[in-house]
């Protein structure tokens, strides 16, 4: 499987301004992907799930209403998260690693009936929809004109964040793998930084101000209590830098299952095999600072070299490590941040 696309062109030209449509953009692309609710998979749990369906000329979401449905009814069931489950889901992910790591997201799948479809929609993020099984119909609307393409196994069409895209199977079965990259917004992101903050803030133990002179002008704000706020409001370049990594490699730790092992048979097992990032995790670096699924991480000094190939290429075979880094490999394994083989059930 081979993505055929001028990255240097695309990149410069397409991403993030306007959308582009590949037909036939990836080869030897052969679609294996089943429903997800037919295997009845308890590591699905996890994997959010919507449901549209057709009522009327409009498609809506039916998730959580509780209605019996006519099976002849046009519906789009969307699996998300599948890269974490599915071989193909990430091999799709790792065809667009020319895009920085911090932005990729996840791997989506859209199966949908004859005429099913999710309606017109835009997204406050970049995406690629690849067509697996089956044909789709969509329609862009960009610039006040509307731009029309028949998806068939194997073409790519990217949309960038913020246009309206309308996808309508044109086949019984239809799955479109949607690979979706984030676009941090302004709002969202001071929320969560808010939330930080006061996480912080509940670290800390309470020092109350204590006066270290009176003024005879009692409306009169003393230069004491400004130097108490700059060093009790921690609003130092360390913070912001911290922040960002943790924002941009969290995820959900109840995706992941604690291992039990001994340090001698890691150790063991470290010497022959090779190391891989579970496909669940997100390992980043800023500066001189390691981040791994929203946790800030040590790295020895002589180990930073090491590790920081381990998290650009996902697999490293861990050699001339240091005892402290082994510990910290061993601690990371236990959580399964990292595997000695990457498991996926279908």
């Amino acid at each position: 499987m081979k993505l055929i696309l001028n990255k240097k062109s695309f990149t410069k030209n397409y991403w993030g301004k306007k959308h582009f449509f590949l037909p036939g953009g990836i080869k030897n692309f052969n679609d294996d992907f089943v429903d997800l609710d037919d295997l009845k998979l308890t590591s699905t749990k996890f994997l959010n799930k919507k449901i549209f369906l057709k009522d009327g000329k409009k498609y809506i979401n039916f998730t959580n209403i509780k209605k019996k449905l006519n099976v002849n009814t046009p519906r789009s069931k969307l699996f998300f998260k599948t890269n974490y489950i599915h071989q193909l889901s990430f091999d799709i992910k790792n065809l667009f690693d020319f895009i920085p790591q911090y932005l990729i997201d996840d791997v989506m799948i859209s199966i949908s009936s004859l005429k099913g479809s999710v309606g017109k929609h835009k997204d406050n993020y970049s995406v690629f929809l690849i067509q697996g099984k089956g044909i789709k119909n969509w329609k862009i609307y960009e610039n006040k004109k509307v731009f029309l393409y028949t998806a068939k196994e194997g073409d790519v069409l990217y949309v960038p964040p913020g246009i309206d895209h309308y996808g309508v199977s044109q086949s019984e079965i239809c799955n479109t793998y949607s690979v979706g990259f984030r676009s941090p917004d302004s709002l969202n992101l001071k929320e969560i930084f808010n939330d930080y903050m006061f996480d912080k803030l509940d670290q800390n133990s309470t020092i109350f101000f204590q006066n270290k002179t009176f003024s005879k002008q009692k409306a009169l704000i003393p230069n004491d209590i400004k130097d108490f706020f700059i060093r009790h409001l921690d609003c130092k370049p360390i913070i912001l830098d911290e922040f960002i990594g943790i924002y941009f490699s969290s995820v959900d730790l109840e995706l992941f299952k604690a291992k039990v092992i001994s340090l001698k048979k890691f150790k063991e097992q470290l010497k022959r095999m090779p190391l891989f990032l579970n496909q669940k995790t997100r390992a980043l670096f800023f500066g001189k600072n390691f981040y791994m699924n929203g946790i800030k991480i040590d790295i020895e000094t002589n180990s930073m070299k090491e590790i920081r190939k381990f998290f650009n290429e996902s697999t490293m075979q861990a050699k001339n490590l240091d005892n402290k880094s082994i510990l910290l490999l061993y601690k990371l394994y236990k959580n399964e941040y990292i595997v000695f083989k990457r498991k996926f059930v279908i």
